[in-house]
């Protein structure tokens, strides 16, 4: 269902498509940060489990009901260009620039479920935290997200996304490393662990909105769908890899290789990437 709002919200404005997402995101973070909260309010108010499954179903009813209005104003229609998927369309989707960000996706895809998998059992092992110490200082990660989403997708819009996502790849980089490599502190590390939040997070929309900068209209909810997927593979993949950079190296290099290194590389990736979409200069007035 977020793709397809992804895709939707992505369709509605070239201009602010950044803000757009990231508004997605943010929202989904506060459900995310809120509704465990809410969950446990409802429980203690009526004593039963089963009246929060009642309260959420409500809920999306009207959500549901809620979109089917604000589709209908907008006058969406279904585009006749498109149908079943084909060969075709995957050439379209799969050229240089959009492969490009699908890379920056992956490593990313890689940098944040690392993190959410790991990083507490970090704090606890290394650091011998306490869990609710750990546990606080991981939520300002998620508050970090929220900061990633909507208003980071403003700033994007205004100064340009490639550039903005240069600039988040390479504090993400740093941060990264960072939060591993820090002393521990419970403030410092919460700081460190908000940051690396909003770079990824913000990350992650925007790459969405730079993809669907570069393809057709038609072919945003496609664009977006293969972004997803390598997403979402490298992230099934994230918690192992970091566990095996640390067996190889411990927690401080292992967080090098899987934080520092990649990040610079779509960094490295995202140069290219604004310095091809310049135009040339013509020479002697031709």
């Amino acid at each position: 269902m977020l793709l397809a709002l992804f895709s939707f919200l992505g369709g509605l404005s070239d201009k602010y498509r950044g803000t757009l997402t990231g508004l997605a995101a943010s929202l989904f973070g506060i459900g995310i940060f809120s509704g465990p909260l809410v969950v446990a309010q409802i429980l203690i108010f009526t004593g039963k489990w089963e009246t929060a499954f009642w309260a959420l179903a409500v809920a999306g009813i009207v959500g549901a009901i809620l979109i089917g209005i604000a589709l209908r104003q907008h006058a969406i229609q279904s585009d006749k260009t498109t149908g079943p998927v084909t060969l075709e369309h995957l050439r379209r989707i799969l050229v240089p620039k959009n492969i490009a960000v699908a890379a920056v996706m992956a490593i990313n895809g890689l940098g944040l479920y690392s993190f959410l998998g790991l990083y507490e059992t970090f704090l606890r092992s290394a650091h011998q935290m306490e869990l609710a110490s750990a546990s606080a200082i991981f939520s300002l990660f998620g508050i970090g997200s929220i900061v990633g989403g909507f208003p980071a997708g403003y700033v994007a819009d205004r100064i340009g996304r490639k550039l903005y996502l240069l600039l988040a790849l390479i504090g993400s980089a740093i941060f990264g490393v960072a939060a591993f490599l820090a002393p521990a502190t419970p403030w410092l590390e919460g700081t460190l662990c908000f940051v690396f939040g909003l770079g990824v997070n913000s990350i992650y929309t925007n790459c969405y909105a730079l993809i669907q900068d570069q393809v057709e209209k038609k072919d945003i909810p496609l664009g977006t769908g293969v972004l997803a997927t390598i997403y979402f593979l490298m992230g099934s993949i994230s918690g192992y890899l970091l566990v095996q950079a640390r067996d190889a190296f411990g927690w401080g290099l292992g967080s090098i290789a899987i934080y520092g290194v990649p990040y610079l590389i779509a960094a490295a990736i995202m140069i290219g990437l604004m310095l091809s979409g310049r135009p040339v200069t013509q020479r002697g007035g031709q």
